[in-house]
């Protein structure tokens, strides 16, 4: 079992690069974060999301370099829970950030926001959602987007999830608009959070549920751009 998790290629190196760039990036961001900032609900809120981000990146850098089908499937279970908690612990974190501290805290609010990612997780091992692999050059063993009401219930619950967090950054922007210091802070995460909405919103959501057409899986490395606009602000 050993040999098929580590029968990697680097065929797909170009690929693989899209998502082991930023992820380097997000390990500086993390030591970084953890060294520096202070110790406080805000660092440790974006702690989570960075080390979340990491996964899901690591998640597509092996997949990238996965040689077989076999392998991939094994380094996509063992490294899913970023690809589907990265966007609610992103949203956590700028409640937090907006001052927003009580909703953030909430209990039932908790709930809310990470049981339907946890629970999108444990439906591949439960069967509900079946991964069909399939080879695409530069990026690897790639899986066609889950069908049904339950595949299309998750790009949504992420896709809306993306949009609320960019609603609360938009938000907060107005909010402390009359503050130079809180509005740069501000208007820089809303500008880092661009990026990677409109690549999720257009290439993991828009283009396989409206158009019809592969998705593009580089959402994850797009989140880097949140990640140094989280270190400029703070």
């Amino acid at each position: 079992m050993l040999d098929t998790l580590l029968n990697l290629s680097g065929a797909n190196w170009i690929g693989a690069s899209f998502a082991a760039v930023p992820a380097l990036i997000n390990v500086l961001v993390l030591v970084y974060a953890v060294r520096v900032l202070p110790r406080d609900a805000v660092t440790r809120s974006f702690v989570v999301f960075v080390l979340m981000c990491l996964d899901w990146q690591l998640f597509d850098v092996m997949t990238r370099l996965s040689a077989t089908a076999e392998t991939a499937t094994m380094w996509r279970a063992l490294l899913r829970w970023g690809q589907q908690l990265t966007t609610a612990t992103a949203l956590h974190f700028a409640l937090y950030f907006a001052g927003q501290r009580r909703i953030a805290d909430s209990y039932l609010f908790r709930v809310a926001l990470y049981a339907p990612a946890v629970f999108l997780i444990m439906a591949y091992p439960a069967g509900i959602f079946v991964e069909q692999l399939y080879w695409r050059p530069q990026w690897g063993w790639t899986s066609l987007p889950p069908g049904g009401p339950m595949g299309s219930f998750m790009l949504l619950w992420n896709g809306g999830l993306g949009v609320v967090m960019y609603g609360v950054l938009g938000w907060n922007v107005v909010r402390v608009w009359n503050n130079a210091r809180e509005r740069a802070a501000g208007l820089t995460l809303f500008a880092g959070m661009t990026v990677p909405v409109a690549t999720g919103l257009v290439g993991e959501t828009l283009l396989p549920t409206v158009i019809g057409v592969q998705q593009v899986s580089v959402l994850s490395s797009a989140l880097v751009f949140f990640s140094l606009a989280v270190v400029l602000a703070l």
